[in-house]
């Protein structure tokens, strides 16, 4: 990983002919891109909600999503869902 140029080379990666799924995502590249998103764009102009702000927060959110078959993050999120579920019910928090 070359931090250069804000991640260039890595940036470049995803989007060129090795960026095919499955890809696991670096999530401070990610972390950085949404909060400059976030801090940089006002969430209310003249009144108004921003929109071009939240295209550009659902594009960085498709790109993510895009690295993985979306079956893999189904089954992820409920695999997730049953270790949390588990959990809670183990230390009595949940009666299931």
């Amino acid at each position: 990983m070359d931090p250069s140029r804000n991640m260039s080379k890595y940036r470049n990666l995803l989007n060129g002919k090795h960026g095919e799924p499955p890809l696991i995502p670096f999530f401070p590249v990610i972390t950085k891109d949404l909060t400059f998103i976030h801090l940089g764009n006002d969430s209310i102009v003249d009144g108004l909600v921003n929109f071009e702000k939240l295209r550009l927060i659902a594009r960085e959110v498709r790109q993510i999503s895009s690295l993985t078959p979306s079956h893999t993050i189904l089954t992820l999120c409920l695999k997730t869902i049953q270790t949390v579920r588990e959990v809670l019910v183990t230390r009595n928090w949940l009666a299931w």
